[in-house]
């Protein structure tokens, strides 16, 4: 084995391992700046999605009912527990139209603390409280579509060929990127680079011997 290939792959896959047993993947929106008596739906066109620590946040324009245009923000779960639903800094894009339901914020009334999202172009679903995403064809970017796991430590090989056809591909290993750098841990300065770091042979593809243990 390429002993310099090792250490380098084994230097960004460590932390994964450390920080799933530290409490990261439990952490939790402070929902104290959101009403929980006051729930909300409100229908918004995608300006940007901020797939960034510690929370993610989708930045929409609202029209008002005398035609006004608002800036709103929709507030999601941490990102490491976006990721373990399915989700990357690909899944909305501008000018999606979202309807968003969730808690409004107290002093910032143009927020919402995302309970559910549906995007009406490709029945999309996203249910906060179930972890889940559901119906419908999954957009372009979106790797994976499942439940929330917990993780007790790093993902096995079968965890992330989620085609089950024996070898990771650059979409796959995008997901795995995506998890590591949602533990903060920016060890490669792409999805691209940290896939180049473990195709020892150039291949095109991580086969299971290439993958670290």
């Amino acid at each position: 084995m390429n002993i310099r290939y090792a250490m380098s792959v084994a230097s960004i896959m460590t932390p994964l391992l450390i920080a799933s047993g530290s409490g990261v993947a439990s952490a939790h929106h402070s929902l104290s700046e959101f009403a929980r008596s006051e729930v909300v739906t409100v229908t918004g066109v995608v300006t940007q999605f901020r797939f960034i620590n510690p929370h993610a946040t989708i930045v929409a324009d609202v029209t008002r009912d005398d035609g006004d245009v608002e800036e709103w923000a929709f507030a999601m779960d941490d990102r490491w527990e976006l990721v373990e639903d399915g989700f990357n800094r690909n899944t909305f894009q501008p000018g999606d139209e979202l309807l968003v339901t969730g808690l409004r914020g107290r002093i910032n009334r143009n927020s919402l603390y995302v309970q559910e999202i549906r995007r009406p172009s490709d029945e999309f679903i996203y249910t906060e409280d179930a972890g889940e995403i559901s119906q419908g064809a999954p957009p372009e970017g979106l790797s994976s579509i499942g439940k929330r796991r917990r993780r007790s430590g790093r993902p096995a090989f079968g965890e992330v060929d989620m085609d089950g056809d024996g070898s990771l591909s650059i979409a796959e290993v995008t997901w795995l990127y995506d998890l590591v750098t949602g533990l903060g841990q920016n060890l490669a300065p792409s999805a691209e680079t940290f896939f180049g770091q473990m195709d020892v042979n150039g291949d095109g593809v991580i086969s299971e011997d290439e993958y670290p243990n």
